[in-house]
């Protein structure tokens, strides 16, 4: 049976002072909640660790892209109130939010109950945010990629590597209005329903939607799910 596994980081997560570090940790938390409802025909599970890390598995893996988008969204969407602890660093947040590992390939456990996950697809995924260069305690530093693909399958990676890379590029171009209405588009909300959340008109919510590429993003998550869809 193939899975898909998610592994993902909170960029410059330290550079917060603790009263964000808690809204990150229960926005973060809310929403795996939230995509446990939603995918639960899906076997989804979804946990934080230490924080600000994130592991996930689903089974098919047809919906991983979207839901590591919607996660990258939301993460995106936040916004500081206190007094950060490394200013600097804040700006690596604001333009990538989450750095993210999608893996698609085999499990050998994923035990809720005991919240165990064994197998390829997870430690694929897992190794990869492990070699990510992290911000922590960096007096310079140059993020490229926060978005990744890996796959048993060399094909799959090609392929599907460079619409991560472009999804990635995409989504540091978002501002914080852009990425909250791009998180409810990915919930399958419609614009009007949008509005009513947002409290904002639809031309607005349309402008939003428009500048943020949401129809390449679309697209992309479309051609991930009828790839890897049952």
């Amino acid at each position: 049976m193939r899975y898909a596994a998610i592994s993902a980081d909170v960029v410059s997560y330290t550079a917060f002072a603790e009263p964000d570090r808690a809204r990150i940790r229960e926005a973060l938390e809310r929403e795996l909640q939230w995509l446990c409802e939603r995918y639960g025909a899906d076997r989804f599970f979804g946990r934080t660790t230490l924080g600000d890390q994130i592991e996930c598995v689903l089974t098919p893996p047809a919906h991983a892209l979207r839901i590591a988008l919607q996660l990258k969204a939301l993460v995106k969407s936040i916004e500081r109130q206190s007094e950060p602890v490394h200013r600097k660093r804040i700006k690596y947040f604001k333009e990538h939010g989450l750095r993210v590992a999608v893996a698609v390939g085999d499990m050998e456990r994923v035990d809720q109950t005991r919240g165990i996950l064994e197998g390829p697809a997870i430690y694929m995924s897992g190794r990869k945010m492990k070699g990510v260069e992290g911000t922590a305690a960096k007096q310079r530093v140059i993020i490229k990629e926060t978005l990744f693909f890996l796959s048993d399958e060399p094909d799959f990676e090609t392929r599907f590597g460079a619409v991560f890379g472009l999804l990635d590029h995409i989504f540091s171009q978002h501002t914080v209005k852009q990425s909250r209405v791009v998180r409810y588009r990915l919930q399958g909300l419609s614009e009007q329903e949008i509005c009513e959340k947002l409290g904002r008109s639809q031309s607005t919510v349309n402008k939003h939607s428009t500048t943020a590429g949401w129809q390449s993003i679309a697209k992309a998550v479309q051609l991930f799910e009828q790839e890897f869809g049952v």
